[in-house]
């Protein structure tokens, strides 16, 4: 007999709560939904249940690792699996693979997650595999290649446009404005893996969970510095690993800002002087990932919004000089029905006209 944790994640809070209380579990109304997981992962062991588990590697600093889970948005949780330094060591793991394997519950004084014990897949391929790829920064870099998408209106835009895989585009926006709703159509119709990172509020965040299939890193607008750090790097190796694969890969970040202010606190708190320089040279890490490779590629949008203050203006002077494309997200177009509703140029009067006489 087995249990999935993928399953068991996949089901509702009240199914979650019923269970546990059909198990004789206490208090499971007040429980957080990883702790329903754990609880009732540990009950179903105790019956000689195995379990598959899987989640998305972060190593820490001490050299062992977690496999965080998407019910805490992959940020740390008591369903998150533990793995060995001696793991990651043997088959040359990375923050950013997805892995499943067989796992077991605490069973030693002091342990509190539950442990991988043996590794069945890594990104999909066998663990063995894994073992000789290269790594991100040493793969082989070509000329950028037209980026390709499966729509007539997205594709003329795009070849108009001259955007490429491995190229970095600043897309600005009004502040207040709804912007993944408004270019999840654009991102379905790239013809590679979309990663979305996602920093503001929790109703956007819900509508992309239940509207794509894009693999999203979120962290609410409400978190704290030291969480969207955290989950901005988690989602960066995740579409690194996606590129070593062979695949295009395009990061979607949003929003710039909130990670800049993010990193600033961040930078404050350890008492360090020039705190926005520093968060703007943490974001140029980010910047400087885009590439093109012999096999895959790595895009890069971020979101920028288009506040008339110093910092946004300095912001936007640090990054010209590394961007490929700046394009502006119009509301007018989003109402037509237009994809993309984006336009090269600033204050256009009549965004429609020009948008259709662009990609006619």
């Amino acid at each position: 007999m087995s249990i999935s944790l993928q399953t068991i994640r996949k089901q509702s809070i009240n199914e979650l709560v019923e269970q546990a209380r059909a198990h004789g579990i206490d208090n499971a109304g007040n429980m957080r939904k990883s702790d329903l997981i754990f609880s009732l992962i540990c009950a179903a062991t105790s019956r000689g249940k195995t379990i598959f588990g899987d989640g998305i590697l972060e190593i820490l600093g001490e050299g062992f690792g977690f496999l965080r889970s998407p019910v805490s948005d992959f940020g740390p949780g008591t369903d998150d699996i533990y793995v060995s330094p001696a793991q990651i060591r043997r088959f040359n793991l990375r923050s950013g693979d997805f892995i499943e394997g067989k796992a077991r519950t605490p069973q030693k004084e002091g342990e509190r997650y539950l442990a991988l014990l043996q590794i069945e897949r890594v990104n999909g391929q066998n663990p063995e595999d894994s073992r000789n790829r290269l790594l991100f920064e040493t793969l082989t870099l070509r000329e950028s290649t037209p980026a390709m998408f499966s729509h007539g209106s997205v594709e003329s835009w795009t070849k108009k446009q001259r955007m490429y895989n491995g190229q970095r585009t600043l897309i600005r926006h009004y502040p207040g404005q709804s912007c993944i709703r408004a270019l999840l159509p654009f991102l379905a119709e790239h013809n590679a893996e979309v990663v979305y990172l996602s920093m503001e509020t929790p109703s956007e965040d819900l509508y992309v969970l239940n509207s794509s299939s894009l693999h999203t890193f979120i962290s609410p607008m409400g978190e704290g510095t030291t969480r969207h750090i955290q989950i901005a790097n988690l989602a960066l190796m995740r579409a690194k690993r996606l590129a070593e694969l062979g695949k295009d890969v395009v990061l979607v970040f949003d929003s710039l800002w909130t990670y800049l202010l993010s990193a600033q606190e961040q930078v404050k708190q350890q008492g360090k002087t020039g705190d926005f320089s520093i968060a703007c040279s943490m974001f140029r890490y980010f910047w400087g990932s885009a590439r093109q490779f012999e096999n895959g590629s790595l895009s890069i949008y971020a979101l920028l919004p288009t506040n008339f203050c110093s910092q946004v203006a300095k912001v936007e002077a640090q990054l010209l000089h590394h961007t490929h494309h700046m394009v502006y997200l119009y509301s007018q177009l989003v109402q037509e029905g237009c994809n993309p509703p984006l336009l090269s140029n600033d204050g256009v009067s009549e965004p429609v006209v020009q948008w259709r006489a662009f990609t006619s």
